[in-house]
């Protein structure tokens, strides 16, 4: 609006005035960027078009130039595409001016200029718009089963070239390989054309090409016969162009492999048309009856052919779980020379030769694959496949147009399932005396019908609870039981509870045990310090009667847990914390010392050893210690169970109390002969 009403204000002017028009626009360019790019953007380049000389164009410009931010890049284009070069140095120099960059687009306008005027030059010559046809360079390498082509767009290997083929095109069948494009290079035009007639023939579905950087093509051809040529192309010292092996590529494959000597295609050029596959020569229609296997001559292949000549072996292993259902991966391994082989059909097998039938009389096919030379190929069974009554083997056939082999390779079905029954229960009775420690037999009543429920053997483990076993890799007694097992001073793991019994096979557990709940028939306080010791006796005696009360045990461990109260000779205090198993040699107590054997007063002393308890510590047998030879200790034993048995009266039990009565004092009275105290106590 403004622009407007200054421009109709000032109508009746001079409408020339160049410093007021160019004031004005710069305001309007510099207030909304976007009313003037619009501007610009509608009828600038239109009006520059309509330009009849450079002059003109300057005015059509003059409003602009001030800001040269809003023009469009078409503009300068079109200033230097006119060769108006005057008024194209002047935008450049006032861009410099308003710190704005035009080189990509006055670069670009230069550059299509310059290739216009090169493209002028070149039609001075009169077979310039002739595009020649050329053979293009290439190198080319092998393995086993592919062929590897470099094709370079230039006629020889090492002279520069196209950089890219346009209108490009690929054509792979049979033993034939296409390719054909159109280049430029050092002004001429070129129809690049490579046609390839191949040694033998190509499998065009596994075969690729891409058109990579650094003006070349690169391609793979699969063969359909993994084997080594002789040469690259059928017809036996033929050369196309400027055609070099790639010794870099080359060197990087397998070496050492048999080469072939003859195919279909080298055969079809020669008098004796057919090939023999297994012989690897030509014969003639007649002399394929020679030909191993394969005596029916084939006109539309040039082959000797017939059924495969050898069979394939296969693989199975049942990933399904559940009984008469199969799932997981049939592996058909080849064999060499399976050349003659186009699939592989497995069949299931009512034994090892023979093909299981379906209602309809057919044969019952389990899948078809596609050889894979030099490696397994696999057919898939779905999980929760129904093994068909009857079935007891997969067959492989190996197969061709003509038929198939006529014996096939086979595997065993071993249907994969784990034990279908538990248990029926177990029992365990702990005859360890030790704490924390178990043995003794675990006997295990065994599932119904073994057999039938798939069950081989028995394991057992630790058990957190009934039914979890206990964390850890740890948690194993025994993999492989039949109906019993010994369990010989076993430590109870830390959080173990329960031991528990599965049913197993080879193919892994039934989820459910039998349990059966540990118990540690250990004899309380096996050392003084533990929680289901007596913590104090005392003792009142009058002439009359004599009175005990106990300081009971912290922790009563059992319901079967009782006080057996002994008179004893001595105090249990006479044992010296320094009480030590003191060993002798010569399998008596005072045979010569072996200190390196002593033990600790509560250590096991090992079974067959001779030595004596040293009570007070002084390294010496006292008349009151214990002295045993070699056959003499009693098993198991430790000093302080020796004391323990010392410090008792002969058999002179007193009483057994329960817990409760043992919580009140026992009075006994010296009018009673059982009251009475025995001599020495």
């Amino acid at each position: 609006q403004l622009f407007h009403f200054c421009m109709m204000s000032r109508a009746r002017e001079h409408w020339t005035s160049k410093i007021w028009s160019v004031a004005v626009w710069t305001f309007i360019c510099s207030a909304s960027p976007i009313l003037c790019a619009s501007e610009t953007t509608s009828g600038l380049a239109e009006s520059l078009h309509k330009s009849l000389t450079q002059d003109h164009a300057r005015q059509v410009l003059e409003l602009h130039l001030g800001s040269l931010k809003t023009l469009d890049s078409q503009v300068f284009a079109l200033a230097v595409k006119r060769n108006w070069w005057n008024l194209s140095k002047e935008i450049v120099a006032r861009a410099h001016e308003q710190n704005v960059d035009l080189s990509v687009p006055v670069r670009k306008a230069v550059q299509s200029m310059k290739e216009e005027a090169d493209e002028l030059v070149r039609l001075l010559n009169p077979k310039y718009g002739i595009a020649h046809k050329v053979s293009p360079a290439f190198q080319w390498a092998q393995n086993i089963t592919c062929v590897f082509l470099t094709i370079k767009y230039t006629v020889r290997w090492n002279a520069p070239g196209a950089l890219e083929l346009a209108n490009a095109s690929v054509n792979i069948s049979g033993n034939s390989f296409i390719l054909s494009g159109f280049g430029k290079h050092s002004s001429n035009k070129y129809i690049y054309s490579l046609n390839l007639s191949l040694f033998d023939y190509i499998d065009s579905a596994f075969s690729s090409w891409s058109f990579a950087a650094s003006a070349k093509a690169s391609v793979t051809l699969r063969k359909k016969w993994p084997r080594v040529w002789p040469r690259l192309l059928s017809v036996k010292g033929l050369k196309i162009g400027d055609m070099r092996p790639d010794l870099d590529m080359q060197g990087k494959m397998a070496s050492g492999m048999p080469t072939a000597l003859h195919s279909p295609v080298t055969c079809a050029l020669s008098d004796k048309q057919f090939y023999c596959l297994p012989t690897d020569s030509c014969k003639t229609a007649e002399a394929c009856s020679d030909c191993p296997g394969k005596t029916v001559p084939d006109p539309r292949k040039n082959l000797c052919a017939g059924v495969p000549t050898q069979k394939a072996a296969l693989e199975f292993t049942d990933a399904d779980m559940d009984p008469s259902e199969l799932g997981g991966s049939i592996k058909i391994n080849g064999v060499d020379g399976d050349l003659d082989v186009d699939s592989y059909v497995v069949y299931f097998g009512s034994d090892s030769n023979t093909k299981l039938k379906l209602a309809d009389g057919s044969d019952h096919v389990v899948g078809r694959a596609k050889p894979a030379h030099g490696n397994s190929s696999v057919i898939f069974v779905l999980m929760n496949t129904r093994l068909p009554a009857g079935a007891t083997h997969f067959l492989v056939y190996s197969s061709n147009e003509h038929g198939e082999h006529a014996t096939p390779g086979d595997t065993l079905i071993t249907d994969a399932a784990i034990p279908l029954a538990q248990p029926r229960g177990v029992s365990f009775l702990d005859v360890a005396s030790a704490k924390g420690v178990i043995g003794g037999t675990v006997e295990i009543d065994s599932a119904e019908d073994e057999a039938g429920n798939r069950i081989d053997q028995y394991s057992l483990h630790w058990g957190r609870s009934a039914t979890k076993k206990l964390s850890g890799a740890s948690n194993q007694i025994a993999s492989s039981v039949s109906k019993s097992h010994v369990l010989t001073a076993q430590t109870i793991p830390t959080g173990a509870k329960y031991i528990l019994v599965y049913a197993k096979n080879s193919f892994g557990e039934h989820p459910v045990p039998a349990s059966i709940r540990i118990t540690d028939n250990s004899k309380p306080c096996a050392n003084a310090t533990d929680s289901d010791c007596v913590r104090a006796v005392d003792v009142v005696a009058s002439a009359s009667e004599i009175t005990i009360s106990l300081t009971l045990a912290e922790h009563e461990d059992s319901s079967e847990f009782q006080y057996a109260l002994y008179w004893g000779k001595r105090s249990c205090n006479s044992v010296s914390p320094s009480c030590m198993w003191r060993q002798t040699g010569g399998c008596t107590s005072t045979g010569p010392r072996e200190p390196q054997h002593d033990k600790l007063c509560g250590d096991q002393i090992p079974k067959g050893s001779s030595g004596f308890c040293d009570y007070d510590g002084d390294d010496k047998l006292g008349h009151d210690e214990p002295g045993y030879a070699c056959k003499e200790l009693p098993d198991p034993a430790s000093c302080s169970s020796i004391s323990k048995e010392g410090l008792m009266q002969g058999a002179s039990l007193i009483e057994n109390l329960s817990p409760t009565l043992a919580g009140k004092p026992l009075i006994l009275k010296r009018s009673h002969p059982e009251s009475s105290i025995p001599e020495g106590a």
